[in-house]
């Protein structure tokens, strides 16, 4: 027998039984027919109870303890006092709250499957002829060489052996600008070719692809994650039979099976069930009703505690679009002059990097001119001419190899210093530079000042892109420990390296490279409504929102939760404590214990309520 299909029944029978319940109540208070109440009530019961009952025997037979006994116990003593109703309304919160709590991580599989889709199905396998057959993946071998078409996935690792394109790498390195790629680079699986054909030697294939080598970390970074556990859970082996014997006590010394009875009744820890979890509810809804998916409630408990932050650069701590923040011109040139002369001949590319030219241009209201034979060299830049003259855009080396006059190994060497380069030339002559980057997120600084206050005390950059770009974004942000090309293996590792140091680590990203990172965290959030589903599903939250705050949110929103969950838990385990003294000396009867304990459930529930009107930062509107 499947397990899908067992949890499916295990659900309908929970649902059945609370409809019952319901029955029961409205039948009883309605005074219609008591017998039919009470029958509906039993039947309710009965099945909400039998399910936890036969959970509760499962877990008694295995090594580890967990909530089922506890509740019961607390069944079985509302079901000796015949109080049917009570008892499946305790037995129902207790499902629902498993239900909850496991919540299992069956996201990493989800992302394993994302991730293998990103890789073709299909490649382009040469012949000797020069011509080409289209064969299934997994039919490729080492030493084969394959056509990458403009438009393609990589379909394993490889080194181009003839071509130029630009690539898009960001599932493997992070990098938001696209690499230029020519004969003698490495490619990998899943990676995207933009611009140029490409003939690629394979040198990997299979599980070993750097693909598939991210898809095993994220598996493995799961399997080591460790499960968090309660307060209660760590005393639940204990626990039931304490009370046994303080029952048992009672009845020795009273001799009177009514005390005994009221001291089980008053010890079942039905407040203390709910405590945490109808915290947790609460601070769940609040989340989500401000754009913080939250996937399981033990990630509130872990974000309480956060003491490190590893956060990617691209597309979480930066808005992950290029944009020109710079035109520089070489004199004789006029800035205006440089702008319509790269942008002229930049519009005729769908290059990520040419479309940012020409918005930088329509931004400024720049006329542009009529440029003719465009033509893109994959991988290096364009060529076209205006008013006659020849005009080349692309990076400083693809004009050297030209032969045009830089006027020194690096142009506005200082004022490009920390962005990405982009140069034009005409006639022949460097006409001007422009200066690309990345931007940081307006409200970046803010989100780690904030942290910083709450007491997170370690905040590192991790980022596959060049260590002049990270730095500059990382005192954009205010971040002072950062490092530059970094690999998926190598965030791994420092993650790994930060909880061996003793730290509790939430790992931000959001992209295919951060997902391993993702999975190793004590905590990882997903960043952005744009995030890679990779991501998404190797995390435990997803913030909804493209604002760095929700990360602040959330910390202050676990933390207030925390506080109430630990008020939950003090008025659960007074009114036991209380309870129970008073039933072994004969001042609670049977029914009246029930009654408290049901009393305090309805203080915890209420007390957890408050947290439904939480802003989402913690704090109160």
């Amino acid at each position: 027998m499947s397990a899908r299909p067992s949890r499916r029944r295990a659900r309908l029978a929970a649902a059945l039984g609370a409809a019952l319940l319901l029955n029961g109540f409205f039948i009883g208070r309605a005074g219609v027919s008591s017998a039919a109440g009470e029958f509906a009530s039993l039947a309710g019961a009965v099945l909400c109870a039998g399910l936890l009952c036969v959970r509760a025997v499962r877990n008694l037979r295995g090594p580890e303890r967990r909530l089922d006994e506890l509740v019961a116990l607390a069944a079985v003593a509302c079901f000796a006092l015949g109080d049917y109703l009570t008892a499946g309304v305790v037995a129902l919160l207790m499902l629902g709250a498993l239900a909850l709590e496991e919540h299992t991580a069956s996201g990493a599989l989800t992302a394993v499957e994302a991730l293998g889709a990103l890789a073709p199905k299909t490649a382009r396998r040469l012949r000797s002829d020069g011509g080409w057959d289209l064969v299934p993946v997994q039919d490729l071998a080492v030493d084969e060489r394959v056509k990458v078409l403009p438009g393609d996935a990589v379909p394993a690792d490889g080194v181009i052996e003839r071509g130029a394109s630009a690539v898009n790498e960001a599932s493997v390195t992070g990098e938001a600008m696209p690499a230029d790629k020519a004969p003698g680079d490495p490619v990998y699986a899943g990676t995207l070719n933009l611009t140029g054909a490409l003939d690629v030697r394979i040198d990997k294939v299979g599980e070993d692809t750097t693909l598939a080598r991210v898809r095993g970390l994220i598996v493995e970074a799961r399997k080591a994650k460790p499960r968090l556990a309660g307060a209660l859970e760590r005393v639940v082996g204990w626990y039931p039979p304490v009370v046994i014997m303080l029952a048992a006590l009672v009845l020795l010394l009273s001799e009177d099976w009514g005390r005994a009875i009221s001291t089980i009744v008053a010890a079942c820890p039905v407040a203390l069930v709910i405590a945490g979890p109808s915290a947790a509810v609460a601070a769940l809804a609040c989340a989500s009703r401000n754009g913080i998916l939250v996937k399981k409630p033990q990630s509130l408990e872990t974000a309480a505690g956060v003491s490190a932050l590893v956060i990617d650069k691209t597309g979480t701590l930066t808005c992950g679009e290029l944009r020109v923040v710079r035109a520089l011109a070489r004199e004789p040139w006029a800035e205006e002059a440089v702008v319509a002369h790269g942008a002229a001949v930049a519009r005729m590319s769908q290059h990520p990097v040419a479309r940012a030219l020409s918005a930088y241009a329509h931004e400024r209201g720049i006329a542009l001119p009529e440029a003719r034979d465009v033509r893109e060299e994959p991988g290096r830049g364009l060529v076209g001419a205006v008013g006659g003259r020849e005009v080349r855009l692309g990076r400083p080396e693809f004009l050297a190899q030209a032969g045009v006059d830089l006027g020194g190994p690096a142009p506005f060497e200082e004022e490009l210093r920390g962005f990405s380069a982009l140069a034009v030339a005409v006639g022949g002559s460097l006409a001007g530079s422009f200066a690309l980057e990345d931007r940081a997120r307006p409200e970046a600084r803010a989100a780690i000042e904030t942290l910083r206050a709450a007491g997170v005390g370690r905040i590192v950059m991790l980022t596959g892109d060049r260590r002049e770009v990270s730095e500059r974004t990382a005192a954009d942000v205010g971040i002072d420990e950062f490092i530059a090309e970094c690999l998926p293996d190598e965030k791994l590792a420092f993650v790994r390296r930060l909880r061996e140091e003793g730290h509790r680590v939430l790992v931000a990203g959001d992209g295919v490279n951060d997902a391993p990172a993702l999975a190793a965290g004590d905590l990882s959030a997903a960043v952005g409504s744009g995030t890679n589903e990779v991501a998404i599903e190797s995390a435990d939250v997803a913030l909804l929102r493209s604002d760095l705050r929700g990360i602040t949110a959330l910390v202050a929103l676990a933390r207030r939760s925390r506080a109430v969950a630990a008020q939950n838990l003090v008025i659960g385990g007074g009114l036991i404590v209380c309870g129970m003294f008073l039933a072994a000396f004969g001042h609670l009867s049977p029914v009246a214990a029930a009654i408290v304990q049901n009393a305090g459930a309805l203080a915890v529930l209420l007390s957890s309520a408050r947290l439904a009107s939480e802003r989402g930062d913690g704090e109160r509107p």
